[in-house]
């Protein structure tokens, strides 16, 4: 088998330039009552086949976390300091605002911005991927609007990359076109959502510390949607963060249009004035072909930790992260 290539590209969104994250203590009476709330995918290839937010061929770094986005919500307005503490072996190759050392000092403000942020059309990124034209489809307006320098916006944006190995929940093997998994810990449920027969098929996936002979899907893709998106909302995230996730990822993971707004349909299309556009920039960057082989289930908060901590000061009274861990088998 080939070494593992594994993608991590992580999105941090605070309303008008804010960070969603993750849970926390009560804070002291005198501050607002504020959340931190944060998505993200990670992809990884069992077979080393290169798996990026870029375009095919873009030169790319042997892991990433992708768009992980980070939003904050706040009852009153308030000053918080939010920092990103990377996971050993990892890098920052792309994030926004810009920042000291992943350390924003934020200004939010409950209520949504009064104007689009404008976002840079390209990046320098070392790896050549370009995630930020990309944000404006990940905005959301039940956040805090958020002034971090001069910028106002309702997210923040990072992008871990790293070369190394980098130790997931699962390990995959392929025989052929035996595919075989196991958890290293206990309790990992899932989906595969593959191609069969032309249509797109889900089964659910549950693994133990043996491996275990992955089915053949034969339910519905919109079973596993409708899971998944069930994950997302006990994660803690909302419904607009639910479909800005759904807006980056649901043709990636299921060669579907996303949901409305409100999610809970997997069926039920975008509607055109709840989505911005992306600039032709950015469009270049996206896929246009989505791998459709894939082991997907939710990390852990202590294995999210593993890959990026988030500290506010002061303390939210709670963080809530989903990160969904992408297999492309």
């Amino acid at each position: 088998m080939k070494p593992a290539v594994v993608w991590l590209v992580c999105g941090l969104v605070l309303g008008c330039g804010g960070s969603r994250g993750t849970s926390g203590a009560a804070t002291a009476t005198d501050t607002p009552a504020f959340e931190i709330h944060e998505w993200g995918v990670i992809t990884t290839s069992s077979a080393g086949t290169v798996v990026s937010a870029g375009p095919p061929g873009a030169p790319v770094p042997l892991m990433a976390v992708e768009k992980p986005v980070l939003y904050l919500h706040a009852s009153a307005p308030l000053a918080v300091q939010l920092e990103v503490l990377v996971g050993a072996g990892f890098s920052v190759p792309e994030h926004y605002p810009p920042s000291n050392n992943m350390h924003w000092s934020v200004q939010a403000t409950p209520g949504a911005c009064p104007e689009r942020h404008a976002y840079p059309s390209a990046c320098a990124s070392p790896d050549g991927v370009c995630e930020v034209p990309e944000l404006p489809r990940y905005e959301t307006t039940d956040a805090a609007r958020l002034r971090v320098g001069e910028h106002q916006l309702p997210l923040l944006f990072y992008r871990l990359g790293a070369e190394g190995h980098v130790t997931l929940p699962t390990e995959v093997r392929v025989h052929g076109s035996e595919v075989s998994a196991r958890a290293t810990r206990d309790g990992v449920s899932g989906w595969r959502v593959a191609v069969v027969d032309g249509e797109v098929r889900a089964v659910p996936v549950t693994l133990g510390q043996a491996w275990h002979l992955l089915p053949t899907p034969s339910q519905p893709w919109t079973d596993a949607a409708a899971a998944l998106n069930t994950a997302l909302r006990d994660s803690g995230l909302t419904d607009e963060e639910r479909a800005a996730f759904q807006r980056a990822w649901w043709q990636e993971l299921f060669d579907a249009p996303p949901p409305s707004r409100v999610t809970d349909d997997p069926l039920e299309e975008q509607a055109e004035d709840q989505v911005a556009e992306i600039p032709e920039e950015a469009e270049r960057w996206r896929r246009t072909e989505p791998v459709l082989d894939v082991l997907i289930y939710m990390m852990t908060p202590d294995e999210i930790d593993r890959v990026a901590r988030i500290i506010a000061t002061p303390t939210p009274n709670a963080i809530s992260r989903a990160f969904l861990v992408r297999h492309v088998l």
